[in-house]
């Protein structure tokens, strides 16, 4: 489903429960819209982007505290970490017959200040080492040895636009959403047009409870499915008889 279709299948909903509905108000419900979308990508991992994995290798990061911590780039909005690995690749100096992996603690943003200051211990399996993410940089430590790489497994909410703003490309690209998702942020959009416009808030909290149910369910549902970075539409009746 595109983000043109998600949007045209939530008017559509709204347009069934008679009079306005979203009429004289098309900004406002197209934000509204977007805030739906948001929340349920904040309460249903399978709903943002797909994971994707940032390596970091010796070299690429740049050496802080006389080289006993390091500073990279890492800016992405909306991110949740999903995985932080050090690997050590088995060499002729370190007599490893195999990899070994290590994952660094991960501190709180504003204490990513003991990571600058302090540092200076070596990595083992006892102390795999610290990191922190603060503004678009993170922090670690100790610094990567020549055998070692840093990865970073992550995924991102997907920051539509207002359909209202949007270009046709942005329109017509494919998105993560389907009906149960634009029946859910339908009740959303009811929600604050309850609230905020018509001020019937017994209305509104009727729907709130409808979109938190619908949502809940999306979640139970998704959980137990098999994620795919290209989803297909299998063939059906495609078999031969006799």
């Amino acid at each position: 489903m595109t983000w043109a279709e998600f949007n045209e299948a939530v008017v559509d909903l709204l347009l069934t429960d008679g009079i306005r509905r979203g009429r004289g108000v098309e900004k406002f419900r197209d934000r509204m819209i977007v805030a739906g979308v948001r929340d349920l990508q904040r309460n249903i991992p399978e709903l943002r982007t797909t994971p994707a994995l940032k390596v970091y290798a010796y070299g690429d990061l740049t050496t802080h505290s006389e080289g006993k911590s390091e500073v990279g780039d890492f800016d992405y909005e909306s991110t949740r970490l999903l995985d932080i690995v050090v690997r050590r690749l088995p060499t002729d100096s370190n007599s490893q017959s195999a990899s070994v992996y290590y994952r660094p603690k991960l501190l709180l943003t504003q204490d990513y200040y003991d990571i600058v200051d302090g540092g200076g211990r070596a990595r083992t399996n006892s102390y795999p080492g610290r990191i922190a993410f603060n503004s678009g940089k993170f922090y670690s430590e100790p610094a990567l040895r020549e055998d070692e790489s840093l990865s970073i497994l992550y995924n991102t909410e997907k920051n539509y636009k207002p359909i209202n703003a949007c270009t046709e490309a942005e329109k017509a690209e494919e998105t993560r959403l389907n009906d149960d998702a634009a029946l859910a942020v339908h009740h959303f959009v009811k929600y604050h047009f309850s609230k905020d416009i018509d001020d019937n808030q017994k209305l509104a909290s009727s729907n709130f409870e409808l979109f938190k149910n619908i949502r809940r369910s999306i979640f139970a549902n998704r959980r137990e499915l098999v994620a795919t970075e290209s989803p297909t539409i299998p063939e059906v009746g495609g078999a031969q008889v006799g």
